[in-house]
């Protein structure tokens, strides 16, 4: 493997002056030991393989990044620095299976994922900066159970084409999370952009439509993850802090329940943010599909909220798009879907009793 090192002294200041730097070798590898690098405004550097910064002893790697950095191959930030300054640039994944490494964890400004093959995270990562863009665009990006952190606290913050999240992992052995860094917004739509490893669109919605009082910065961190469908006890492995699948009336209710669940939790609030929650399932996921042992008639599925016990939540199903929907719910914690009929009742006759102490009325 080649290098392109940069070793200097702890207040050197590497300028980049120059609107391209081309590292053309076969598996390069750019290398900041310690370095401050700055990229200006309109400048752009691509790396065709990956890029490492690091500390060297007491001298810091950070790349002051107000330009565009490209690389073909991994991101690895093992300094303390988080890698980059929190300016206006933007970095870009434009290879194929693409992972962010490191010890310490990198806090990106604008993140784009291009290229092919998945995008991975193999340490906690921040994104967006105070007014930066997470641009999943046509990729998968997997959390590989780790937390995305997006700190921008407008809708905007993340977007996409065709591309998704991964979070698909339950509590053991970590929850894939993003944690949207939402802060007490007023309102707008704030779409997780969740996908499958099936690359099936699954996006949870919470339009807020009353803000949360906030302590520091207020936060929204979902998580969602399938459950097995084949045992007699199906909807396994239960979340965190769940004991069981009872419905009000104490029993089973798991074949009754859909094959997933959300973890919604919010940090930082005093008073919770009032939203709408928009969630969306497969049709695998309630169906006989697969071998499931599930009974639900999808029209009745409704929103339960477990909270020491499973509680049932009106709910409105859009079966044609596969969405369920709570209006005005500052309820936060895990949810599940699952199949729930109103018992209607008629009187139909009553006979008296004839006589006091007689057993002949009905």
């Amino acid at each position: 493997m080649k290098k392109l090192g940069l070793y200097t002294y702890k207040f050197a200041l590497l300028l980049f002056l120059i609107t391209a730097i081309q590292v053309s070798y076969a598996q390069n590898e750019f290398y900041n030991n310690g370095s401050g690098i700055t990229v200006q405004s309109g400048a752009f550097i691509s790396v065709q393989g990956e890029l490492v910064n690091t500390n060297a002893g007491a001298n810091i790697g950070l790349i002051n990044n107000s330009g565009l950095i490209s690389l073909s191959g991994n991101w690895t930030n093992n300094s303390t620095s988080g890698a980059l300054a929190p300016t206006t640039g933007s970095v870009e994944l434009t290879g194929g299976n693409e992972s962010i490494n490191g010890s310490q964890p990198t806090r990106f400004n604008n993140l784009t994922l291009l290229g092919s093959g998945v995008k991975t995270l193999n340490v906690n990562t921040f994104v967006s900066g105070a007014t930066g863009v997470l641009a999943v665009m046509t990729r998968p990006l997997d959390l590989n159970s780790n937390t995305l952190f997006v700190t921008n606290p407008l809708p905007g913050a993340i977007t996409r084409t065709t591309g998704y999240i991964i979070s698909e992992t339950p509590a053991t052995p970590g929850y894939g999370i993003i944690q949207w860094n939402i802060g007490n917004s007023g309102s707008g739509s704030y779409i997780y952009p969740f996908g499958t490893l099936s690359a099936a669109f699954i996006p949870l919605t919470l339009n807020i439509t009353a803000p949360g009082a906030q302590s520091t910065t207020g936060a929204i961190s979902v998580s969602t993850y399938p459950t097995v469908t084949t045992p007699a006890l199906n909807n396994r492995p239960l979340p965190t802090g769940v004991a069981d699948l009872k419905n009000n009336c104490g029993t089973e209710h798991a074949t009754k329940m859909l094959d997933r669940f959300w973890v919604i939790n919010t940090s930082n609030y005093n008073t919770n943010p009032v939203a709408n929650k928009q969630f969306t399932y497969m049709d695998p996921e309630w169906d006989l599909t697969g071998g499931s042992t599930n009974a639900i008639v999808e029209t009745d599925l409704q929103a339960w909220y477990y909270n020491a016990g499973w509680t049932h939540l009106a709910s409105t199903n859009n079966s044609a798009t596969n969405n369920e929907t709570i209006n005005g719910n500052s309820n936060y914690g895990v949810f599940t879907l699952g199949d729930y009929k109103k018992l209607d009742l008629q009187l139909l006759d009553v006979d008296s009793v004839v006589c006091f102490g007689q057993s002949n009325g009905v």
